[in-house]
């Protein structure tokens, strides 16, 4: 395994928080008047970094991030395999996120385009 895991956080940290917010929201709606069903929730991922396996990740992370991820970005970036990315965004779902948004950053990285279209986006609908 990655002696870091894989990096995993974004504006929202955890289902948990995304399940409280979504109780506020539902009750603003209710107090609105609003269907809670007519909000689009979705999650955005501003870098999305996969590969096959733990250490690929970890070399993957280290050639971007040589001096190490910072504060900033682990709020930023998922960088994992396809079952921890599936395991991620499953976990969001389950919370009541309907869309996700992915961005890699480097689009000369086609290991995370294909591995997302393959292995993480069928597994996730």
């Amino acid at each position: 395994a990655c002696n870091f895991g894989p990096v995993v956080t974004g504006g929202v940290d955890t289902p948990e928080e995304v399940r409280e917010r979504f109780d506020v929201l539902r009750r603003h709606c209710d107090d609105a008047g609003r269907p809670f069903g007519d909000i689009l929730r979705s999650h955005f991922t501003i870098w999305l970094m996969l590969a096959e396996d733990d250490r690929s990740v970890q070399r993957k992370v280290e050639r971007y991030f040589p001096g190490g991820v910072d504060e900033t970005w682990r709020r930023a970036l998922f960088a994992g395999t396809p079952e921890q990315a599936v395991a991620y965004f499953r976990e969001f779902a389950g919370a009541g996120m309907q869309y996700f948004v992915a961005q890699v950053l480097d689009a000369r990285d086609e290991e995370t385009f294909r591995l997302l279209a393959l292995e993480v986006a069928p597994r996730v609908r």
